[in-house]
């Protein structure tokens, strides 16, 4: 077995890593890189209003230009640069840090098209014999039309093929809905380009769970690894109500998932993807997202995502109890992936949101309250700095996170803690959770009663 140094090659030395991103997740992660002992500094580009870290440096830098990265690159020597979200995975910076011979966490741009095109997701599922849900790809409105006028009035799921900021899936409780989201983004353009072809899928039952999955190929060997499964929330209101988010908040692991469905996503899901993606040259470092489906039968693909989710990664990065470098920088480097710690209990994350989210965030409203937040970890999303106050700036604020032995425990810190903060309008989901919760009393219920 190799030893720990052998593992991680680098890590040895005092590391440089270059961070991509501006949102919650970025900053989660930025504070879970520097947690190791290795890493000497983070040059984070894309900083929203974080407070200063030592380790942690704000750069200005166009991170989903290629050749903007690469240059940096050039210039300050990072020895890993890692992606938070999807833009400049699918631009391809991937692939021109590589070019540069150093590591980058995220897949290349072929890959990262599995999330930045609907329809090539599903056509890869329907060829790797991935399960997912009955599709129909619509270049046009009349063949959206013409399909679903000829097909029985029911539920459906209108999705926008290219990347959309979380606005590009529309559930249509019947035919007429359906009609009016496809309209919608290909006549009117609501969504742009992103918009202008769909896929149409049947509507799924069951419960909805994030999947993690480390990959790590290359010419040698293909390896993963999943972590702990979580649960976002993706509607705005209470009891998954009200417009979809990019996601009010999550919770892991998931206690509604049993070991044996565990398995059926392992031999279902994981291991045709792992060889598809091997069959069709397709080179793959990071994380993927399977956000999938438990149905009465059996797991089923809703989405691929090609980057940790966000919410989810500010529950999963307080989970793993590796050093992230042990789990990162091998992946990057396409290398054999180490085992993982997974602490016990549990971890949640509430977002604040601002007013008028998701439609029309209203910005630069002042956020009071952050110096008394006890117990929990504040991960900014939508904030700015204006001198020593902090200001909204965007529409999901701030992921409050909290890990304890139980979720109800968890979840009860961070509740506390969002009584102590104000902005006008401010919007959270005071229900996150709830499906395990509601396990939790049924079992406890039982056992009483047994």
């Amino acid at each position: 077995m190799l030893g720990t140094n052998e593992i991680i090659g680098l890590t040895s030395l005092p590391m440089h890593i270059l961070l991509l991103g501006n949102g919650a997740r970025e900053h989660a992660l930025a504070l879970w890189l520097a947690r190791s002992p290795r890493v000497e500094q983070i040059h984070w580009a894309g900083h929203n209003g974080a407070p200063p870290h030592p380790k942690i440096l704000a750069v200005d830098l166009p991170y989903t230009d290629p050749q903007a990265v690469a240059n940096y690159c050039r210039k300050n020597t990072p020895q890993l640069v890692l992606a938070g979200g999807e833009a400049p995975l699918c631009a391809g910076v991937g692939d021109a840090v590589r070019e540069m011979s150093v590591p980058f966490f995220g897949p290349g741009r072929l890959s990262a098209l599995l999330e930045g095109s609907k329809i090539f997701a599903k056509e890869k599922m329907t060829h790797w014999g991935v399960p997912t849900a009955a599709w129909h790809r619509a270049d046009s409105l009349e063949s959206a039309e013409h399909f679903l006028r000829s097909h029985p009035d029911s539920p459906w799921v209108v999705k926008a093929d290219g990347l959309a900021a979380g606005k590009g899936v529309i559930i249509a409780q019947n035919t007429r809905e359906a009609l009016q989201a496809a309209r919608a983004m290909i006549a009117e353009g609501v969504l742009g380009a992103a918009g202008s072809r769909l896929v149409i899928e049947e509507f799924l039952q069951g419960e909805e769970i994030s999947i993690h999955v480390l990959l790590s190929t290359s010419a040698s060997h293909s390896q993963f690894a999943i972590l702990p499964l979580t649960q976002d929330h993706k509607r705005l209101g209470e009891g998954d109500t009200g417009p979809n988010t990019g996601g009010m908040g999550a919770y892991g692991p998931v206690p509604n998932v049993t070991t044996t469905q565990l398995n059926q996503i392992t031999q279902q899901i994981i291991h045709p993807v792992l060889n598809g993606l091997r069959q069709d040259g397709m080179d793959y470092r990071g994380v993927l997202y399977v956000g999938a489906m438990i149905t009465a039968h059996g797991p089923r693909v809703l989405e691929f995502n090609c980057r940790f989710g966000d919410p989810e990664c500010q529950v999963l990065v307080h989970l793993i109890a590796n050093d992230p470098l042990e789990v990162i920088l091998p992946v990057a480097n396409g290398q054999p992936i180490p085992p993982l710690s997974i602490a016990s209990g549990a971890a949640a994350c509430v977002v604040i949101a601002a007013a008028g989210y998701p439609a029309n965030p209203r910005k630069g409203d002042l956020i009071q309250g952050l110096d008394l937040v006890r117990n929990s970890y504040v991960y900014h999303a939508g904030t700015m700095r204006d001198g020593q106050s902090v200001l909204t700036n965007g529409g999901r604020v701030l992921s409050l996170v909290h890990h304890a032995d139980a979720l109800e425990h968890a979840l009860s810190q961070i509740y506390a803690d969002i009584s102590r903060i104000h902005f006008p309008g401010m919007q959270y989901r005071r229900d996150i959770g709830h499906r395990a919760l509601q396990k939790n009393s049924a079992e406890l219920c039982s056992q009483r009663h047994t």
